[in-house]
């Protein structure tokens, strides 16, 4: 690893450049080519993500998995999104800024 100056495309580059020919997984090639990437992974048209700034003084609800369940659920109704059309990235899943048993990791 060495610095370099850039910004996030030019780090994404010099990743890139490392992980093609390096890492496991991308020795089998695209996954438009390849014949074991999950019909799941096809279908994908939309990626949410909930509560990843932490800073919504107003909504503390943050992760808590009843309301993250329930806007996924009115997000894929208003836009009439078909089953494993849409994936979730789940911020503070673990830090739990709300009201709920708290983790026991953390």
């Amino acid at each position: 690893m060495v610095p370099f100056e850039g910004d996030w495309y030019d780090a994404a580059s010099i990743y890139r450049e490392w992980v093609l020919p390096n890492a496991q997984w991308t020795q089998r090639g695209k996954m438009k080519d390849r014949g074991d990437t999950p019909v799941w992974a096809q279908n994908l048209t939309t990626w949410i993500n909930t509560h990843w700034q932490d800073i919504d003084i107003f909504n503390t609800t943050g992760g808590d998995p009843r309301a993250v369940l329930q806007n996924t659920i009115n997000i894929a109704k208003r836009f009439g999104l078909d089953k494993d059309a849409m994936a979730l990235q789940w911020y503070e899943w673990d830090s739990l800024g709300y009201k709920l048993p708290a983790n026991p990791l953390n």
